[in-house]
């Protein structure tokens, strides 16, 4: 699990986030994704490496957490080796309308 608080404007955002899933046994991590208690969905994981997800999200602003979940992790046995399905939480970025307007 990775847990962090996001100071957010009020209104429309986007939340830029990205995920590196590793397999295990030929199966891919499931990622459970909440900000302030509701639920964002986030793509499957079915490649290897990075993998981003945008939301777009209203809210009353402020700072609000944000969590993420492996919802299937395990550590399984593989030909003598113990092998951990993993995903880890990169940087998430916050874009607003006005950080739009200020790179036109």
């Amino acid at each position: 699990m990775a847990k962090t608080e996001i100071d957010l404007p009020s209104g429309e955002v986007v939340l830029y986030m990205r995920i590196m899933g590793e397999p295990a046994s030929g199966t891919w991590p499931t990622v459970s994704v909440t900000l302030g208690g509701q639920s964002l969905p986030f793509p499957p994981i079915t490649g290897a490496g990075v993998h981003t997800g945008y939301f777009l999200v209203a809210t009353p602003g402020g700072r609000m957490p944000l969590q993420a979940v492996l919802t299937n992790g395990v550590v399984i046995l593989e030909r003598g080796q113990f092998i951990e399905r993993r995903a880890q939480l990169g940087l998430v970025k916050v874009l607003s309308p006005k950080d739009i307007i200020r790179t036109l």
